[in-house]
């Protein structure tokens, strides 16, 4: 009986150390990153998820990149090599991102333009068709596994929830190519999405696209180095 009362003791000592379970942490687009933050006994920890690596798997769009938590005295804790793996995603409503091409693809001619969405006798719902883009992409995280992540909490197989709502040029041009890798691997028609995921990559690697100035009548970007850019 002694030792049962012990063992009992040590389960309770064990559960109670356990760790909190973080399921989901939301985020929004900074150019490339996804920053957000969350909550652990009632501290608050930044988060930023830098993706470096864009690829296909299994038709799933598979994120690596770096994760930084900053703790509640500023301290940034990092860690390289944390896949975020596309699980689902929701449609957006209201005007499409503007179409920025990539390698390889040509954009619908309603691309960016504005959606009238002011009829009010149906309920709003997702716009369709060539107006129809991606606004939420729900990704299952992985390698944030163990201590040392910089929050007393587990991350493990945590769901990162980003909200596509750039307000930023660079950002917009991930939403644009977010939003249409979707739909390719979705058995949208049109654009490759191996083209769409080297675009993807494009993007993240810093001065890989030269941004043009659109008030001297230049296309907004040009794939090449940055001192290929006019004007330059």
């Amino acid at each position: 009986m002694p030792n049962r009362g012990k063992e009992q003791k040590q389960k309770v000592n064990s559960g109670a150390k356990r760790p909190m379970k973080i399921h989901s942490i939301a985020a929004l687009p900074d150019g490339r990153d996804f920053v957000g933050g969350f909550e652990v006994a009632a501290q608050r920890y930044e988060f930023k998820y830098s993706p470096v690596k864009a690829e296909v798997t299994d038709k799933k769009l598979v994120l690596t990149g770096k994760m930084t938590i900053t703790d509640p005295a500023g301290r940034p804790h990092s860690r390289d090599g944390v896949r975020a793996i596309l699980a689902s995603t929701q449609g957006g409503l209201g005007s499409p991102p503007r179409f920025y091409p990539v390698h390889g693809s040509s954009g619908p001619s309603t691309s960016g333009r504005p959606v009238d969405i002011s009829d009010h006798r149906l309920p709003a719902t997702d716009n369709t068709k060539d107006a129809a883009f991606c606004g939420v992409m729900y990704f299952r995280l992985e390698g944030l596994e163990g201590p040392g992540v910089g929050a007393p909490a587990d991350l493990s197989h945590t769901q990162l929830n980003a909200r596509l709502f750039p307000v930023e040029e660079l950002g917009r041009k991930f939403h644009s190519v977010y939003s249409r890798l979707v739909a390719a691997l979705n058995g949208g028609e049109g654009e490759s999405a191996d083209d769409l995921v080297q675009g993807l990559n494009d993007l993240m690697r810093e001065g890989s696209l030269a941004i043009a100035l659109p008030e001297r009548g230049w296309p907004l970007f040009e794939l090449g180095p940055p001192d290929a850019a006019p004007g330059r």
